[in-house]
């Protein structure tokens, strides 16, 4: 059985429902400063993400998951922070 690793939802793609998400990370030495946005425990928006500890938004580790195989829980990035995280994506991609 494959473990349940945390990620934050991008966006879901409108055809098929499929989801477009980034790894998290407690490992702050895994963070890639050019594209990675870490999440302290200082943040306005810390206690809405549901992240436990200062965490790694891994924009460098995406990938897709069908919406069928979505398991977990959900926690909620404000729509602020996703669309930061969209930002900074697309200005990486440039």
């Amino acid at each position: 059985m494959n473990k349940l690793r945390p990620v934050a939802v991008l966006a879901q793609f409108r055809k098929h429902g499929d989801f477009l998400v980034c790894g998290i990370s407690t490992q702050l030495q895994s963070a890639d400063p050019d594209i990675d946005v870490v999440v302290d425990e200082g943040a306005d928006d810390f206690r809405d993400t549901g992240l436990r500890q200062t965490s790694v938004l891994r924009l460098s580790h995406l990938f897709t998951i069908p919406k069928d195989r979505f398991r977990g829980r959900i926690e909620f990035l404000t729509e602020q922070r996703i669309h930061h995280l969209r930002q900074r994506l697309a200005r990486f991609l440039g």
